[in-house]
């Protein structure tokens, strides 16, 4: 059953069923990528951008007090930094790019066929946070990514399980010590019901992820152009393009507290 489950997670990704690694969701994910991608390195420069999730961000700024170089790359109201940024900030002593394929709160994509193309000709490793874009549109993991992190419940999986794409060949110290499971990367005994709850959700998407996507597109453009009708001043944050799912709306004139106290009352 795991070695099935995995064969169908990883066809979906157009990996092989080797390069999947079940975790307990995408905190553990990424941060079995970051800190198993460094080999134990106690120095260095690490590239990210000022709007990761907490799962990146804190991990990063832990690796930056033990001594790590790290540069955050503004976002700006694009919504994702250019892959020039990236290239531009690349050191001599660069060890590792993190960024998100997709903001979390803004659903502004980054281009990452773009970055990828960078960290493959720089040989420097590229970690993504792939949790926002899993089930919002058709995706392959381009060749430049070392390593990207998924989590089940975000596909309506099961809550307390995700995966790790890693990619074959590289050199990874382990995150978690144990047992020999999940290629001595990480030991412990797998979530066997969560995992087959998360191959279930994404042998779904094979048959509806088209359907999804457009009527999740046609809902939010929708929402977004009758507010913009009735409300002054609205802004939609980021102008890079999205995925279906996300709408961040600024209600300038607003009070926050205020309006949420309306919204409540609705």
């Amino acid at each position: 059953l795991l070695l099935e489950a995995r064969s169908i997670i990883s066809k979906f990704l157009k990996v092989t069923p080797s390069e999947i690694i079940f975790t307990s969701g995408g905190t553990e994910s990424m941060n079995l990528l970051i800190r198993a991608s460094l080999n134990e390195l106690k120095k260095g420069h690490i590239i990210s951008t000022d709007l990761e999730h907490s799962c990146v961000d804190r991990t990063l700024s832990h690796l930056e007090s033990t001594g790590f170089d790290l540069t955050y790359l503004s976002s700006g109201k694009w919504g994702a930094p250019h892959p020039k940024q990236i290239e531009s900030a690349i050191k001599n002593n660069t060890q590792l790019i993190v960024v998100s394929a997709v903001n979390s709160e803004t659903g502004v994509k980054i281009d990452l066929k773009g970055v990828a193309a960078i960290a493959q000709n720089a040989n420097i490793p590229l970690i993504v946070d792939g949790v926002a874009l899993l089930g919002k549109e058709p995706f392959e993991i381009p060749q430049g990514v070392t390593g990207m992190g998924f989590s089940a419940h975000k596909i309506h999986g099961p809550k307390g399980v995700g995966c790790a794409f890693v990619r074959k060949g590289f050199r990874w110290s382990p995150f978690l010590l144990g047992g020999h499971q999940e290629r001595s990367i990480r030991g412990g005994t797998e979530n066997l019901a969560g995992i087959l709850g998360f191959a279930r959700a994404v042998s779904l998407l094979d048959t509806h992820l088209d359907l999804f996507n457009s009527h999740l597109l046609c809902l939010r453009n929708q929402l977004e152009s009758e507010l913009k009708k009735e409300v002054p001043g609205l802004m939609i944050n980021g102008e890079g393009p999205r995925v279906c799912n996300t709408s961040n709306i600024c209600f300038p004139q607003a009070d926050g507290e205020d309006l949420l106290i309306h919204l409540d009352m609705h």
